[in-house]
């Protein structure tokens, strides 16, 4: 671990190139030369973490030569300073692109000044065409942080995506999917001046579907979906939720089967010890999963033979075939 930051834990892999996007990159070539310094180690423990088809070993090659996808998908790496002199890429194209360090001193990670093509590269973030056009970048480095290179905003990699614009997923207000008799569901999406269109019946809304203007009230088994339309955006994905009415009149049959003075004392023990849940709360009581047998008993009060007993019981419900828990 470095303070809270744990390489083995893959996810977070791209965190140390977070400071290119906030104009700080010589904050990102400082932990990246630390994680790659102090994470990986030529001995059969190396690596700190599962490999996870080559992701800890891909990020090792990435970052030593300088250069980190960020962003999935994004045609756009991020920049830090190389750990090796020279990095050739032979790409399939049949060009090469190589990437050169040149140090003022031994052991410098800082960089003062990057050239691509023979070209002032003043950004911290690299276009995969440049990549795959072929050529050269080359850093020049300094044993201390240079606060002028991949600091302007111009300067930094892109953080927003502008080639095809999407209207974010709408969002239904309530977390719940069962009701009594009526439940009230608000739908919003976080993208300003966004129109919600829904439908009640199990299909996608199209444009021509109802627009929405408040709360929908359902009373019904309802599959609600809804899509999100912006302005100069494509729109959103279509969300889905099943809402589901509950029996009102449901309850639990307890069937008396061994008084718990007749039960085996481990499992009475197990019963008492085990609450994991109440299902219901009726005046019989609340019921109780023996961890050991796997059956759930409710605490019966005094009945007709005055003493008070555990009962294997089920759930029963009009419309609802009983069955044992």
């Amino acid at each position: 671990m470095i303070g809270q930051y744990v390489h083995g834990n893959e996810p977070s892999h791209h965190m140390a190139y977070l400071y290119n996007y906030l104009g700080k990159p010589w904050k990102t070539q400082r932990r990246v030369r630390e994680i790659l310094t102090s994470q990986y180690h030529n001995r059969p423990d190396g690596l700190a973490g599962n490999e996870d088809c080559g992701q800890m070993s891909s990020w090792f090659v990435l970052s030593a030569i300088g250069l980190y996808p960020v962003t999935p998908g994004s045609p756009e790496y991020a920049l830090t300073s190389p750990l090796f002199e020279e990095a050739v890429l032979r790409l399939e194209n049949g060009r090469t692109f190589t990437i050169r360090a040149r140090r003022t001193k031994p052991g410098t990670l800082y960089i003062r000044e990057a050239r691509l093509n023979g070209r002032p590269w003043p950004s911290s973030a690299l276009p995969h065409q440049a990549i795959m056009d072929g050529g050269e970048l080359v850093f020049t480095l300094s044993d201390t942080p240079d606060r002028w290179w991949g600091v302007r905003p111009e300067h930094r990699p892109q953080s927003r995506i502008d080639t095809l614009r999407l209207t974010p997923a709408p969002y239904f207000s309530t977390s719940a999917f069962t009701f009594l008799d009526s439940l009230s569901v608000a739908i919003a999406c976080a993208q300003p001046g966004a129109r919600i269109r829904y439908t009640l019946d199990g299909r996608d809304p199209g444009r021509k579907a109802p627009l929405y203007t408040g709360p929908v009230v359902i009373r019904d088994t309802t599959v609600l979906k809804a899509r999100a339309h912006a302005p100069g955006m494509e729109p959103g994905p279509v969300v889905t939720a099943e809402y589901r009415p509950m029996p009102a009149d449901r309850r639990i049959v307890c069937m008396p089967v061994t008084p718990a003075s007749m039960l085996p004392a481990a499992t009475a023990r197990s019963s008492m010890a085990c609450a994991a849940r109440v299902i219901f709360a009726p005046a019989a009581g609340r019921a109780i999963r023996d961890r050991t047998s796997r059956r759930w008993w409710s605490w019966c009060p005094r009945g007709a033979s005055g003493k008070s007993a555990w009962a294997f019981c089920r759930i029963s419900a009009p419309g609802f075939s009983s069955r044992a828990r």
